[in-house]
C-alpha cells in the first residue's frame, strides 16, 4: 500500500480523480436537472387539464340545469293540456 492509498471499511481508496468520476458526476447532475424540468412540465400540463376539466364540468352542469328546466316546463304544459282535455270531457 502506498502512502496515498487509504482504506475505508476494508476497501482500498486512492486519491486520484479519473475522467470516469467527472463524467459520472456531470451525467448525474444533467439527468437530475432533466428529470426536475420534465416533472415540472408534466405537473403544469396536468394542472391545465384539471382547470379545463373543471370549466367543462361547470358548463355541463349549467347546460344540464337549463335542459332540466325546459323539460319541467314541457311536462307542465303537457299536464295542463291533459287537465284541460279531462275538464272538457266531464262537461
Amino acid at each position: 500500500m502506498t502512502p496515498n492509498d487509504k482504506t475505508f471499511f476494508g476497501m482500498k481508496i486512492d486519491n486520484h480523480i479519473s475522467a470516469g468520476h467527472i463524467l459520472t458526476t456531470v451525467c448525474l447532475v444533467v439527468s437530475g436537472i432533466t428529470w426536475a424540468v420534465n416533472t415540472d412540465n408534466r405537473l403544469q400540463h396536468l394542472e391545465r387539464q384539471d382547470l379545463i376539466f373543471a370549466q367543462e364540468s361547470q358548463d355541463f352542469k349549467k347546460d344540464y340545469r337549463d335542459d332540466m328546466r325546459e323539460i319541467r316546463v314541457l311536462f307542465q304544459q303537457i299536464s295542463d293540456k291533459i287537465d284541460k282535455k279531462m275538464d272538457r270531457g266531464q262537461r
